[in-house]
């Protein structure tokens, strides 16, 4: 993957990533839906589903990510 691909791809995760953040403080993560997810990035599903599995991989994504940059 070239550096472009890589850096807007990396830029879609961390917004999906926020958008779980905000959904999370609104509700509990068994009702966070991958519709309400992309509606908010204004992304397609299959977008979501090009970088993660499911929520709970958008989760690890997230978690680690931001574990490694508080080292």
């Amino acid at each position: 993957m070239d550096e472009k691909n890589s850096s807007v791809s990396e830029h879609t995760k961390l917004q999906l990533a926020a958008a779980l953040k905000t959904l999370m403080a609104q509700k509990s993560m068994d009702k966070i839906t991958i519709a309400e997810l992309t509606n908010i990035c204004n992304i397609r599903r299959q977008s979501f589903y090009y970088h993660f599995e499911d929520i709970y991989d958008l989760m690890r994504w997230m978690i680690e990510n931001e574990a490694i940059s508080l080292l």
